[in-house]
């Protein structure tokens, strides 16, 4: 149950990191704590009618983006081991085959690592992201599948400390990779040591 419930807020925290800054207080002080909209503009010096407009924004915002599972666990995790050979192996051609046409990663480093600031978006650019971090790894790291948001994902703990160093969890839409989580947060890593 404890596991489920991080897996959980891990999952929600990652949608909030998603909106701005405004959207995500609107979204909170609306959604958790269930202030009205009036109440919500003096807080944040705005017209009810606008909090209203971001909260709508925000609400679809996390509804677009919130992880579609259309696949089994069994074949969610047969794609991520195709994945992993595909990159272990340098095979552009079968890691482009494994990702959505409009594939995106998002990293989230929580400003205490260097990490990609923007999404990156598109098949090309994101096999090409994907190749470069492996480059980087070879052997200097211990790749695991551990389940992540109730999904396999990938944990990469580092050789020599064996502490995590990054998460990636993976959307799955109809048979391809469709978004790559790359988590390098320090403080959301302490769940996976070891």
């Amino acid at each position: 149950m404890v596991g489920d419930l991080e897996s959980l807020s891990f999952a929600f925290l990652v949608l909030l990191e998603q909106l701005t800054p405004v959207e995500r207080a609107v979204f909170l002080l609306r959604e958790v704590f269930d202030y009205n909209y009036q109440e919500i503009a003096h807080i944040i010096n705005k017209e009810p009618t606008t909090c209203r407009q971001i909260f709508s924004r925000a609400k679809q915002h996390i509804h677009a983006n919130r992880p579609r599972f259309n696949s089994t666990p069994e074949e969610h995790h047969q794609l991520l081991n195709q994945f992993l050979l595909a990159v272990q192996a340098g095979n552009l051609h079968d890691l482009i085959q494994l990702l959505a046409e409009d594939a995106v990663v998002y990293s989230d480093s929580g400003g205490k690592r260097p990490a990609a600031t923007r999404p990156i978006i598109g098949i090309e650019r994101v096999a090409r992201f994907i190749f470069g971090l492996a480059k980087r790894a070879q052997t200097a790291f211990i790749i695991e599948i551990k389940e992540i948001n109730g999904r396999a994902g990938v944990v990469v703990y580092d050789n020599i400390s064996k502490l995590p160093i990054s998460i990636f969890s993976f959307d799955i839409v109809d048979s391809k990779i469709q978004t790559i989580r790359a988590i390098i947060n320090p403080d959301k890593l302490k769940q996976f040591e070891k």
